[in-house]
C-alpha cells in the first residue's frame, strides 16, 4: 500500500496499525493471510520554515480497512456403520470463510444421486445404500483487486450397512434336488452353501459324519462359502444343514437342511453294541435285539432257530414276542427251557440286498445277565452272615447243656413234664404259632422225703414256679430269625437254688436244679 501527499516542503511519512509502525512512503505485505486484515492509517506531515515569522508544522492522514477473502472449509468426517431399516442423517460440517456465503450437496457415487443440502438424510436403510457419499463445498470470492475466483472442497465417508447374515444358496452339486437327495452306494457327493452378511458371516455344514469329509471354507466381503464332499456309504444317510451367522443374528442361525439317502443293504448299525452271544438260566427271560442300518427299509425280517439239523422258523407265541421298531429288531423268550438254548439267525433283506446275523444262546447256572451279577454278592453274603449265626448259637447252645448237665448229675425220679401254658393243643400252636409259652411243673411223687412240699410252696411264693418262656415279640422277629428265647426265671446253679429253698434236702435240690430250654429256628 502506498501513502502520497503534496507539500512543500516535501512531506515524511508513517504506517500505523494495531500492531507496527513503518516510516515509509509504501506499506509491502509479504504472503498475505488472514491475521494481516485490519485498519491502516499513513499519517503526512512537514516543517514549514518561513523567512519572516515562526515556523510552522504540517500534518495530514488517511486510513484504510485491508479486507482478506478466504474460502470455506469442510471440517472432518468419519465413515458411518448403521443397522439396516435404521434412519440416516449425517451433517456436512462447514468452517466458515469470507465471504460466508457458499453451496453445500452430497452426492452417493455408486448411482450419482445428490442431496443439495448440509444433511445427508436417509429412511429406513437397506444394504443397497452402502456406498461412499461424497460432501462437495462450493465458494466464490470476488475481490477488489484481482478476478474473481471460484474454490470447490470435497470430503468423503462410507455408509457400512449392517445386515443380518442370510443364506443365498444351499444345494447338492450336480443335482436339481433341492431338499432331498438319493445316492447310490459309494458315490460322491458334494454340497455346496453359500451365506451373505455384514458383518462377514460364519459357515458351516454339519452332520454326525463330519469326520470322514474333505471340508472347505472361502471368505469375501459380506460373503461365506462352504463345501463339503464325501464318499457315500450307508452311514452317511441323514440331515446335513448348512447354517451361519453374524453378530447382527441375535435370533439365531440362518439354516437349511437337506437329506441324503445312500441305498445300501441291511447292516448293524456301528453306533448301537450287539449281544452275539447271551447266557442265561433256566425260567429267565432272554433277549436278542439288533439295530441295523438300512435304505430303503427292509422288505422282509426272519428270525430262525437250528434244532441241530435244520433252520426252523421262530414264531410269536406265548412264550415268544418278536418285535420291530424302525430298524430295531428284537426277539424275547419270556421263560426260558433247555429247547431254547442253541443258535438263532436274524435274515433281513431289502431292495438292494440282505443281511445275515448270528445270536448264541447258553445256559448258564450263574447268568451273565447284570440282574443276576448284581444280586449274587448280596446273596452270598446274606447266606454266609446266617450260617454264622445258627453256628454260633449252637454251639454255645451245647456247651451251656453239656455244662449244666455235668453239674446236675444223673436224672432223678421227679416226674417232669410240660404244659401249653394256653392249655391248646401244642402240635395245632405250633403250626399257628412261631413261639410257644411253655411252662415247667414239677410234680410232688409218693418217693419225695418229707419237707419237699413245703420246698415247692417256698419256690411258688418266690415265683420260681412255672418257669416261663416268653414269645419274641414282632420287632424283634425280623431283626434276628435265629433267636434264642429267654427264659423268665433260669435255676443257674446249687447256690441259688439252697438260697431260694433253703428247707429242701439234697434230693429236692438236685430235682429243682434241672433246666429245661426250648429253642425253636
Amino acid at each position: 500500500m502506498t501513502c502520497f501527499s503534496e507539500g512543500n516542503p516535501i512531506p515524511k511519512y508513517t504506517w500505523e496499525s494495531q500492531t507496527d509502525q513503518i516510516h515509509e512512503t509504501i506499506r509491502p505485505f509479504v504472503n498475505i493471510s488472514r491475521k494481516d486484515a485490519g485498519n491502516y492509517t499513513c499519517y503526512a506531515s512537514n516543517e514549514m520554515k518561513r523567512t519572516f515569522g515562526d515556523t510552522e508544522h504540517g500534518f495530514n492522514s488517511s486510513s484504510i480497512y485491508l479486507n482478506i477473502m478466504y474460502p470455506s472449509t469442510i471440517a472432518s468426517l468419519e465413515d458411518v456403520s448403521i443397522s439396516e431399516g435404521s434412519n440416516l442423517n449425517v451433517a456436512c460440517r462447514v468452517q466458515r470463510g469470507n465471504p460466508s456465503y457458499e453451496t453445500i450437496s452430497w452426492n452417493r457415487q455408486s448411482d450419482s444421486k445428490n442431496w443439495m443440502d448440509s444433511q445427508l438424510t436417509i429412511t429406513n436403510v437397506s444394504r443397497a445404500d452402502d456406498a461412499n457419499y461424497t460432501c462437495t463445498l462450493q465458494n466464490t470470492i470476488i475481490p477488489t483487486i484481482g478476478d474473481k475466483t471460484l474454490t470447490v472442497t470435497s470430503r468423503t465417508i462410507h455408509l457400512n450397512v449392517l445386515y443380518k447374515a442370510h443364506l443365498l444358496n444351499y444345494s447338492v452339486l450336480n443335482s436339481i434336488a433341492h431338499d432331498s437327495v438319493t445316492v447310490a452306494e459309494n458315490e460322491t457327493v458334494g454340497l455346496q452353501c453359500e451365506i451373505e452378511g455384514n458383518p462377514t458371516p460364519t459357515c458351516g455344514i454339519y452332520n454326525e459324519h463330519n469326520s470322514d469329509m474333505e471340508y472347505h471354507i472361502k471368505y469375501s466381503h459380506n460373503y461365506a462359502k462352504c463345501s463339503i464332499n464325501f464318499k457315500a456309504s450307508c452311514l452317511h444317510i441323514g440331515v446335513y444343514k448348512c447354517k451361519g451367522a453374524n453378530v447382527i443374528n441375535k435370533s439365531g442361525y440362518t439354516e437349511k437342511t437337506i437329506n441324503i439317502f445312500v441305498e445300501c443293504s441291511p447292516r448293524p448299525s456301528p453306533s448301537v453294541p450287539v449281544m452275539d452271544h447271551v447266557f442265561a438260566e433256566i425260567d429267565t427271560s432272554i433277549s436278542l435285539y439288533l439295530t441295523a442300518l438300512s435304505y430303503p427299509k427292509p422288505n422282509s425280517v426272519l428270525w430262525r432257530k437250528f434244532d441241530g439239523k435244520s433252520w426252523n422258523n421262530v414264531n410269536e407265541s406265548n412264550n415268544i414276542r418278536i418285535y420291530q421298531s424302525n430298524l430295531d429288531f428284537g426277539m424275547t423268550i419270556i421263560r426260558a427251557s433247555k429247547a431254547d438254548f442253541g443258535e438263532y439267525k436274524l435274515f433281513i433283506s431289502n431292495a438292494v440286498g440282505s443281511y445275515i446275523h448270528n445270536f448264541y444262546v447258553e445256559y448258564s447256572a450263574a447268568s451273565s445277565q447284570s440282574d443276576v451279577h448284581g444280586n449274587t454278592g448280596l446273596i452270598v453274603g446274606l447266606t454266609i452272615v446266617l450260617i454264622l449265626l445258627v453256628t454260633i448259637v449252637t454251639v454255645f447252645g451245647v456247651i451251656w447243656y453239656r455244662r449244666r448237665r455235668n453239674h446236675d448229675g444223673p436224672d432223678t425220679d421227679v416226674n417232669n413234664s410240660y404244659q401249653n401254658v394256653s392249655g391248646a393243643n401244642s402240635q395245632q400252636n405250633s403250626n399257628d404259632n412261631e413261639y410257644e409259652k411253655i411252662g415247667l411243673n414239677v410234680k410232688d411223687s409218693e418217693n419225695t422225703v418229707n419237707g419237699s412240699s413245703k420246698c415247692i410252696e417256698d419256690i411258688e411264693e418266690n415265683n420260681e414256679i412255672p418257669v416261663t418262656y416268653e414269645k419274641l415279640a414282632d420287632d424283634r422277629k425280623d431283626l434276628n430269625q435265629y433267636s434264642q428265647l429267654h427264659s423268665t426265671k433260669e435255676i443257674q446253679d446249687g447256690n441259688e437254688t439252697e438260697k431260694n429253698a433253703s428247707s429242701c434236702n439234697e434230693e429236692q435240690h438236685a430235682e429243682l436244679s434241672k433246666i429245661y430250654i426250648n429253642m425253636k429256628i
